[in-house]
């Protein structure tokens, strides 16, 4: 049977095509509209982003080469182990229910957990505005602390952490074995770039890129990787915004949580690693390190007890005994709550880097809080890390010995040429990155630390990888040519690898 289709009507497929791009021109050139009208923290902030395209699109141009082989390797140690996993969830699940229990599926999550367990019902809201029992991440940790659903979750939380894992390693790699992930550098709020698969659907989101994993990134031929990272970025930054003396001065230590938890519970830094009284397998540097960054922002002494497993009694000392230790930052919390009690007006941080935020949370809702508490020094450590990753393109790369490949965050991937200096074109990165900014009248410069190897993942002995295998990694080996500090006899000592040709069918 023919079709006849009259040319002389629009399409309707091509007519809302039209319409979409319509606004898509119109909206923006509305928005600029506002963001000229004067504002100039807005058009500061539009110009840094605008600025940094270009570095991103010659990122997402390049890609970063890939190991296929261990590529390969990985993804089908990861399914076996997965389907290891998935094996003693059935077994569990049969003698309580008579039959498997598939980990992602959500009708089976719930028929088992609420209906078969009884479990208390978890609702959420889903798009359309109706509320349906929760099966996701969230509910999963609510539901933990029933005892008896307690070992299925765990089991169904390391399936999903392995399917996360797989998912990476099924990503799509080009033909020429570089992996390109899109960045976007204006979607968050705290000027940190997203990334995601590319326009060709090659790529993927590299936050969900772990260390383990990272091993299958290498440097091209001739070349190799370095990672310049800031160092405790975010603590500086506190320490600075809070004009706190004392927890400025815990930052000088080589381990600054050894350190954190000497001043909190008056012993020595070397014995911060001695094992905490009234917790299986915490230290008391485990203990500082995890309690520190959750106070920080904003956590109650009830909320960490429950999210991190520990005793209410236990997290409500650590608090007191920090607050009173630290004190400017419980004061700097403070100060950001008096600005959400101003009355008539939607609050707003703007940090000393110029970049504003308006919060449009609850103003009295600890969420929105907790929002603020973190955002100053967040938006601060990706301004300057960005900024420097600008300077290290627009200054180095021209003269084709320094090529950079990913946006970390709070630290930037590049590689460099083999035969220059090394040294010379390392402290020049760490120049660049180390931007000095004016911080209630002093001047905050982060460290700059950069590791090289032939593979992005860190540097591991044999030891080390049999204790990452005991902690369930399967993953975990002797990695020689990992990162590690430059210029010592390990680096020295290390191999480029042997660059194999594609194999393609791994994706």
């Amino acid at each position: 049977m023919t079709r006849i289709v009259r040319t002389d009507q629009p399409c309707p497929y091509r007519f809302n095509l039209w319409v979409y791009n319509g606004l898509d021109c119109m909206v923006t050139h509305e928005v600029y509209a506002v963001i000229a009208q004067g504002d100039e923290v807005a058009q500061g902030v539009y110009d840094y982003e605008r600025g940094m395209q270009a570095p991103a699109l010659q990122m997402m141009v390049r890609g970063t080469l890939i190991d296929q082989p261990l590529r390969a390797r990985f993804l089908k140690t990861m399914l076996a182990y997965r389907d290891g996993l998935q094996g003693e969830l059935n077994v569990l699940a049969g003698a309580s229910w008579g039959k498997p229990l598939n980990a992602r599926s959500i009708p089976q999550f719930r028929a088992f957990f609420y209906d078969h367990l009884g479990c208390e019902p978890i609702w959420k809201e889903n798009a359309k505005g109706e509320d349906i029992l929760a099966a996701d991440e969230d509910a999963r940790g609510k539901l933990s602390k029933n005892r008896t659903a307690k070992p299925f979750l765990d089991k169904i939380e390391a399936i999903v952490t392995v399917a996360k894992k797989t998912d990476v390693l099924r990503c799509r790699v080009d033909p020429d074995d570089h992996m390109r992930s899109s960045y976007n550098v204006g979607a968050t709020t705290t000027l940190r770039w997203s990334s995601s698969a590319g326009a060709f659907g090659a790529g993927t989101n590299e936050q969900n890129i772990t260390n383990e994993m990272r091993r299958i990134f290498i440097p091209n031929e001739g070349w190799k990787l370095a990672y310049s990272d800031l160092e405790r970025a975010e603590s500086v930054c506190l320490a600075y915004l809070a004009e706190d003396e004392a927890y400025m001065e815990a930052l000088k230590a080589r381990d600054h949580h050894a350190a954190v938890a000497g001043m909190v519970w008056g012993i020595p830094p070397e014995r911060a690693r001695d094992h905490y009284p009234g917790h299986d397998r915490f230290s008391y540097r485990d203990v500082a390190k995890r309690l520190a960054h959750a106070t920080d922002g904003g956590g109650t002494f009830r909320g960490l007890a429950r999210t991190l497993h520990l005793s209410e009694a236990l997290v409500e000392d650590f608090q007191q005994r920090y607050f009173a230790q630290f004190p400017g930052i419980l004061a700097y919390q403070k100060r950001i709550r008096a600005v959400f009690a101003k009355s008539g007006q939607v609050p707003e941080v703007t940090t000393p880097m110029g970049v504003r935020r308006y919060f449009m949370g609850r103003p009295w809702d600890r969420s929105t809080w907790r929002q603020a508490y973190d955002y100053e020094k967040q938006s601060m450590v990706s301004h300057i890390l960005n900024l420097g990753l600008y300077g290290v393109w627009h200054d180095l790369e021209p003269a084709g010995n320094i090529q950079v490949l990913k946006n970390g965050h709070d630290a930037i991937l590049w590689q460099y040429r083999l035969d220059n200096d090394q040294e010379a074109l390392i402290r020049s990165v760490e120049g660049l990155m180390s931007i000095p900014v004016q911080v209630h009248g002093r001047t905050m410069v982060i460290p700059v630390e950069t590791k090289v190897g032939f593979n992005w993942a860190d540097y591991t002995t044999e030891t080390q990888a049999v204790e990452l295998r005991a902690e369930g990694n399967p993953l975990a080996e002797a990695n020689p040519n990992g990162l590690t500090k430059w210029g010592t006899d390990v680096e020295r000592g290390q191999q480029p690898p042997v660059y194999h040709p594609t194999l393609h069918g791994t994706d």
